[in-house]
């Protein structure tokens, strides 16, 4: 896994996956160790604990939601779905892990691996915890 790092853009990993690409455990300075070793923006999924990202030298920190969790199946398609979004959007990184971090909470509060997830329209809206679920 470490051999593409130099050949990765965007590097989205699971905290407990950090272990395959760096001694690092500790997220955010896992993702800055990352950094130099090749891609220009590592994303720490977190879980119910949120994310962490690390880009040209910053770290950038948001919380988890508090959602009932119905089923997990897709939560880590949606949380990247959510950041490339946001990024093809122009949006800054902080706002790419909120968007990550609402499409997986919406994900994981409903049945089914894409059914919760927001509109465009909705996006907003959903950030609010309490509107997560449909």
């Amino acid at each position: 896994m470490r051999e593409i790092l130099p050949h990765t853009d965007v590097l989205f990993v699971g905290h407990d996956e950090l272990h395959i690409v760096t001694e690092e455990v500790e997220p955010l300075s896992a993702a800055r160790e990352l950094l130099r070793h090749g891609p220009t923006e590592v994303v720490v999924k977190r879980g119910k604990d949120g994310a962490c990202a690390a880009a040209d030298g910053d770290l950038f920190e948001v919380a988890g939601m508090n959602v009932a969790v119905m089923d997990v199946i897709g939560a880590g398609d949606s949380f990247v779905a959510g950041y490339l979004g946001a990024r093809a959007h122009g949006l800054p990184i902080p706002e790419r892990l909120r968007w990550a971090t609402t499409c997986a909470a919406c994900t994981v509060g409903t049945r089914g691996d894409w059914e919760g997830l927001p509109h465009l329209s909705e996006l907003d809206g959903r950030m609010e915890t309490d509107k997560t679920v449909r």
